[in-house]
C-alpha cells in the first residue's frame, strides 16, 4: 500500500529566492511525523506545497499514491486532508460548537441548494450527525466547557485546540499540523500528545511542524530537520538529538548540552599610588619687585 504522503525533490522559488531546494520527505501510514529547522528554514512551505496552496517549479507530491501535483486545494482536501496552521484560522464571531459543526458539515454528502434553504430532512439529518461529531470532538479534546463560548473569547491555547478539532471533524486519513502545542500549558501538551498517539492508532497519519523539541522528540517516530530550505538530517529521534550537524545549526543547548561556563573576570590592577607635588614657595611682592627691576 502507498504511503500517505510522499515528496520527492521538491523546490519552490518566489522570485529569485529559493525556499524550498530538492526536498523529499514520507509519512508512512498510521504514524507521526515531525518537521523541524529554525524560522525560515521552509516549515511552512513545506505544508502549504502538500496542501496544494503553493505548488512547486519541480517535483512531485503524491497523497495515497495518487500524483496530486497539480490538484487544487479542495481536491487534496477531498482525499483526506485535514490541516491546522500556525496563526489561528477560527471564525470569531461563532461559537466553538459551530466551528465544529461547520466543519463537519463540510464532510457531508451535499443535497442540493433547495434542500438546505428548505431545511428538508436531508439537511436536518446532516446537521444532527455533524453536532454529534462535534461534540465527541470536544469530548475528546476535553474542552467541552468550552462549547457555547464565541471563538474570540477563547484564551490562546484552548484555540489551538479548537482548530486541531475543526480539522478532526473532517475525518482526515492525513493531518497536517502546524505548531499545536504552541500556547498550551505542560498539562495541555501532555494531553494533546496522548490525543495525537490516539488518533494514529486510529489509523490516521500525522505530520508535526514544532518548536518545543522536547514535544516533537517525545511524540515522533521519524523527524525530518530543514535549514535553509534543504534537507539537514532525517531519522529517529534519538539520532537526531545526538546529531552534531542538527545541534550546530539549529538545536544547540536545547538538547541536553552543558550550560556555559562563565570566565572568571581578572582581579583588577592597583593603580601606583601618584607622587604628591610640593607645593610652590611664596615670594614676597618685594622681591618679586626686585627681581623683576633691571640692573643700572
Amino acid at each position: 500500500m502507498s504511503p500517505p504522503l510522499e515528496l520527492r525533490e521538491i523546490t519552490v522559488r518566489f522570485g529569485g529566492l529559493t525556499a524550498l531546494d530538492g526536498v523529499s520527505l514520507t509519512v508512512e501510514e498510521s504514524s507521526i511525523a515531525g518537521l523541524i529547522g529554525p524560522n525560515g528554514a521552509g516549515k511552512t512551505t513545506l505544508f502549504d506545497s502538500i496542501a496544494g496552496i503553493v505548488t512547486p517549479v519541480s517535483g512531485r507530491v503524491r497523497l495515497f499514491g495518487t500524483d496530486v501535483t497539480d490538484w487544487p486545494p479542495y481536491r487534496r482536501a477531498r482525499l483526506g486532508v485535514g490541516r491546522t496552521f500556525q496563526r489561528l484560522e477560527l471564525f470569531g464571531s461563532m461559537t466553538v460548537l459551530e466551528n465544529l459543526v461547520m466543519a463537519a458539515e463540510s464532510r457531508g454528502s451535499g443535497a442540493g441548494l433547495i434542500t438546505d434553504l428548505l431545511a428538508l430532512p436531508p439537511t436536518v439529518e446532516g446537521r444532527a450527525r455533524a453536532e454529534a461529531k462535534a461534540r465527541e470532538t470536544l469530548e475528546a479534546l476535553g474542552i467541552t466547557d468550552y462549547e457555547r463560548s464565541l471563538a474570540s473569547d477563547l484564551p490562546l491555547g484552548v484555540s489551538r485546540l479548537v482548530e486541531l478539532g475543526r480539522a478532526l471533524c473532517t475525518d482526515p486519513k492525513l493531518l497536517l499540523l502546524d505548531e499545536p502545542s504552541s500556547g498550551l500549558r505542560g498539562d495541555e501538551s501532555r494531553r494533546l500528545a496522548d490525543t495525537l498517539r490516539q488518533l494514529r492508532g486510529d489509523g490516521i497519519s500525522i505530520l508535526v511542524v514544532e518548536h518545543d523539541m522536547s514535544f516533537v522528540l517525545g511524540l515522533c517516530s521519524q523527524v525530518t530537520v530543514l535549514d535553509f530550505g534543504r534537507l539537514l538530517a532525517e531519522g529517529p529521534p534519538d539520532a537526531i538529538r545526538v546529531n552534531p550537524t542538527v545541534q550546530a545549526a539549529y538545536l544547540g543547548d536545547e538538547i541536553e548540552a552543558p550550560a556555559p561556563k562563565r570566565a572568571r573576570k581578572a582581579p583588577a590592577k592597583r593603580k601606583a599610588p601618584t607622587k604628591k607635588k610640593a607645593p610652590a614657595k611664596k615670594v614676597s611682592a618685594r622681591k618679586a619687585t626686585r627681581a623683576r627691576a633691571p640692573r643700572g
